[in-house]
């Protein structure tokens, strides 16, 4: 299903006030984080909100036509990272800083790759605990003391108090959940 499907494409009177709500709710839920990345791509703070908003918009009214195949999170990223990486490309082109030279190229090409690197992180990271906060209690302690603590599955058993096939049952569910809602994010 298309992340925006559930929104109205076209707004008569009485959507209206929906399609306003569903818009506010997309931007509430995503624009800090991309404020956030696209700043430090641009280093303007009133830059990167103008380039946010335009991405944001412009998604909005082109809802119907278009295609997020990685899920809503990854798609508004990557247009505003698109977005923001032609805003500094113009600006040096306008201060004249443009230059041929391919070393100075790779400077500012690595540069841009740690940020996006950077924000991809903190995303991912911010992901994992959306999802892990999904999990049923017993898979989330399960996955916590097996990854986060590094405990074998026997430990796990003795800890918990319970077989280990309950053990690798719950590590199973909680892959299997983890697996789903982190697929946006899987290369």
């Amino acid at each position: 299903m298309h992340p925006l499907d559930r929104f109205p494409a076209r707004s008569s009177a009485p959507d209206e006030s929906a399609s306003s709500d569903a818009f506010d709710h997309i931007v509430r839920t995503h624009y800090p984080r991309l404020a956030s990345a696209v700043h430090q791509i641009v280093r303007d703070r009133v830059a990167a909100e103008d380039i946010v908003q335009d991405a944001l918009l412009a998604t909005w009214r082109n809802r119907a036509a278009v295609d997020i195949p990685d899920g809503l999170p990854a798609y508004l990223y990557q247009a505003c990272r698109n977005r923001a990486l032609n805003h500094v490309r113009d600006r040096r082109r306008q201060d004249g800083t443009i230059t041929s030279d391919p070393e100075r190229a790779a400077q500012v090409a690595s540069r841009t790759e740690g940020v996006d690197d950077d924000v991809i992180a903190t995303e991912l990271q911010h992901a994992l605990q959306q999802a892990l906060a999904r999990l049923a209690p017993g898979a989330r302690e399960v996955f916590l003391l097996s990854r986060a603590r590094g405990l074998t599955y026997n430990e796990i058993a003795t800890v918990l108090e319970v077989s280990v096939k309950t053990v690798e049952t719950q590590m199973s569910r909680a892959l299997r959940v983890l697996r789903e809602q982190l697929r946006p994010w899987r290369d």
